[in-house]
């Protein structure tokens, strides 16, 4: 059974705007520019608004405007697609290979995401053991190990390998 999908806060700003491109409207109307912003693909509604100024019940009154327009577009909470974060075959090999090189065959793979001001930049790294709250998720055999707010920013992403221009690593896709 599906119900109504409500918008909370936590959702992604970029994954709202897919689901519901009139939600650029109601931003601007409500003075936020989380539309045009580069890293909406990666920040909550709530940060992007709390954290330029706004407050809570600037917060409320946009929550509340959009969830007029997705309860008049008949969106349900299976709207917005939920995938685990996954790796391409290329970045797994890489994952197997440094695992490798560092005597760490069979480890987790950490992801974090780490808050730079707005600014999202990545922490990764081998364990041994999960954290006591994370996330075990499995992709290409590699399993990577998430906090929960990590696991939440890196839903519908891909982890991917890319070597260009000299310089090589891991990029959120």
């Amino acid at each position: 059974m599906t119900n109504q999908l409500i918008f909370n806060g936590s959702e992604i700003i970029g994954d709202i705007l897919s689901l519901m491109p009139e939600a650029a409207e109601i931003l601007s109307s409500h003075g936020v520019s989380c539309a045009s912003c580069h890293i909406n693909a990666y920040e909550t509604l709530q940060d992007g608004i709390l954290g330029h100024g706004y407050d809570q019940d600037d917060l409320n009154s946009v929550l509340a405007d959009l969830n007029e327009c997705a309860t008049d577009m008949g969106l349900t909470d299976t709207s917005i697609p939920k995938e685990d974060p996954k790796l391409t075959e290329y970045a797994a090999e890489k994952v197997k290979e440094f695992q490798t090189s560092q005597e760490k065959d069979g480890w987790g793979f950490r992801v974090e995401v780490l808050d730079n001001s707005g600014d999202n930049s990545y922490f990764l790294d081998f364990e041994e053991k999960p954290e006591k709250n994370d996330i075990i998720v499995e992709s290409q055999s590699i399993k990577m190990y998430l906090a929960p707010d990590s696991f939440r920013l890196l839903q519908n992403k891909t982890i991917n390998f890319v070597e260009k221009e000299g310089e090589e690593g891991f990029k959120i896709e």
